[in-house]
């Protein structure tokens, strides 16, 4: 390849208004996202769309502008120039790539804006979003491409079956547990599986915290995965569009046999990573809601004083039961959560006395103790698990439980010029790019 052609096919791409305008309407729908996050309090809100589903868009944003070259001649253009098949792909491609991670990059100060600000280290928690939006467009834009290509008709068309095939992803992105559930075992356990592995949509969606915003922690191994599927995909789309720009453009017969040859390496290599490749399981909060055995029983109970922020007073509540009238030596009490820095209040060593039945037919005591804590999240959680461990005399016990954190206090100074900025600068890239710099 000449980097010189290369460099042209690469500049016309990033200055064709298409482009300019699919990347101007991403930042106004991440800034639509990003004020209704804002006005309803949940970061959810925002980095599902515009992180996970809106990437996938550049399928039939590419399929569109492949076939609406096509109509305007562009082909016998490129086909009179001195610029190679390879090279128009290469310069295509790389396009899209780099308007897609400015698209991305262009969505991480609202990110910033709606994490950092309520939970010191949420952002870095979410960053793995970034990597998710890049690998489900490059595997949408791979398969826009393809899509443009083969199809025949119009770039409405085109528009539209990229479009339908987004569509499909979704549903089977959102319903892939009632799929993989209904599916008998045998060939169709297989083939439900292998469709839900051809969708990047569910890939992102799997790898997701229940509960909490960003990846889960084992996300890497499935984004590895994906790449992979990606990179045959990428092999694909090489060899069949080379293939078809040497033997003809209306045709798949009669392909060189080099492309021939490397897409059955990109087929074949697509269909193995796929019977083999295993979905993510979901992570499950580790630790019990009490210890099952021992004469002592914890219960724990904690809630937020008002909506959550970078330090949220917690109301937390013990509540003990053992052997009646036994007096006990709180020697230390510990709090712990995945998502929550905490310190506590009560001081121990503390006298507790169960002295109050906690069933009147039975032989036992109860005591309660209430303090207040200070919580100081890491993340941005709709649930926050919390372990306690209270140690007494002889005998450690655990409990664990959930605090509502679906409140949280979200400061609109930083998310309005956050949102609204890239909606500027993208408008007037836009509008005066164009003049600018595409100029042959």
């Amino acid at each position: 390849m000449n980097h010189r052609r290369l460099l042209a096919a690469l500049r016309r791409e990033l200055t064709h208004r298409t482009n300019l305008a699919s990347l101007a309407a991403f930042a106004a729908i991440a800034a639509a996202a990003g004020l209704f996050a804002l006005a309803e309090a949940g970061a959810r809100v925002f980095t599902y769309p515009v992180f996970l589903v809106l990437p996938a868009l550049t399928c039939p944003l590419a399929a569109a502008r492949v076939t609406s070259d096509r109509e305007q001649g562009m082909n016998r253009v490129e086909a009179s120039s001195p610029l190679s098949p390879a090279e128009a792909l290469a310069g295509r491609l790389a396009a899209f790539l780099i308007l897609l991670s400015a698209a991305v990059l262009l969505a991480l100060p609202a990110l910033y804006a709606l994490t950092e600000p309520v939970a010191e280290g949420a952002f870095a928690a979410s960053l793995g979003l970034a990597a998710w939006a890049l690998v489900v467009g490059i595997a949408s834009l791979l398969v826009g491409v393809l899509v443009g290509h083969l199809h025949g008709g119009s770039s409405t068309g085109a528009l539209s079956v990229g479009s339908a095939i987004v569509l499909a992803w979704l549903l089977v992105a959102d319903q892939r547990h009632r799929l993989l559930g209904l599916a008998d075992e045998g060939p169709q356990a297989f083939v439900t599986e292998i469709i839900v592995k051809a969708d990047p949509i569910a890939w992102a969606f799997q790898t997701q915290h229940a509960t909490a915003l960003g990846p889960q922690g084992n996300h890497v191994t499935a984004l590895a995965s994906l790449l992979a599927l990606v990179g045959f995909l990428l092999v694909t789309t090489a060899a069949l569009v080379l293939g078809t720009r040497q033997g003809g453009h209306d045709r798949l017969l009669g392909l060189p046999w080099a492309a021939s040859a490397w897409l059955g390496v990109g087929l074949a290599g697509l269909l193995l990573t796929l019977a083999t490749v295993s979905l993510p399981a979901p992570l499950l909060e580790p630790g019990p809601r009490s210890d099952p055995g021992g004469e002592l029983r914890l219960q724990l109970d904690a809630a937020a004083r008002d909506r959550w922020d970078r330090s949220t007073p917690l109301e937390i509540e013990l509540r003990i039961t053992g052997p009646i009238n036994r007096s006990l030596t709180l020697e230390e009490l510990e709090l712990a959560s995945p998502h929550l820095a905490l310190d506590h209040d009560l001081a121990t060593p503390a006298e507790i006395r169960l002295d109050e039945p906690a069933d009147p037919e039975a032989e036992t005591g109860f005591a309660q103790v209430e303090t207040t804590a200070t919580g100081h999240p890491t993340r941005v959680a709709s649930g926050v698990p919390i372990v306690a461990t209270a140690s007494f005399e002889r005998e450690t016990v655990h409990a664990r439980t959930e605090a509502d954190a679906t409140d949280w206090a979200t400061p609109a100074a930083g998310v309005l010029p956050a949102t609204l900025l890239p909606v500027l600068l993208t408008a007037c890239l836009f509008v005066f790019g164009p003049r600018r710099w595409n100029r042959w």
